[in-house]
């Protein structure tokens, strides 16, 4: 069976493993129906906290997500702008 991945999980100039494709999949698809923080993606996915901050940053370059909070703990959600580049 074919695999489905977020259309955004994909990251252009970057090595995208399959694994890689996975986690981002899983945390886009989070954060479309809220924000969370690093530590709360970690504990529903079921992955190491610096695995969760390691896609969130490589998100965040590439304007997919942003920060919600200016302070820690940060929380994330899913850019409206990034989204319609894909669309």
């Amino acid at each position: 069976m074919r695999r489905v991945y977020h259309p955004n999980a994909w990251l252009s100039g970057f090595r995208n493993v399959k694994p890689g494709l996975e986690r981002r999949t899983e945390i886009l698809r989070r954060l479309e129906k809220d924000s969370a923080t690093a530590t709360g993606l970690s504990g529903e996915i079921g992955v190491t906290y610096s695995t969760i901050l390691h896609h969130l940053h490589n998100l965040e370059d590439r304007g997919i997500i942003e920060r919600v909070s200016s302070k820690p703990p940060f929380e994330w959600k899913v850019n409206p702008v990034g989204q319609q580049r894909l669309i």
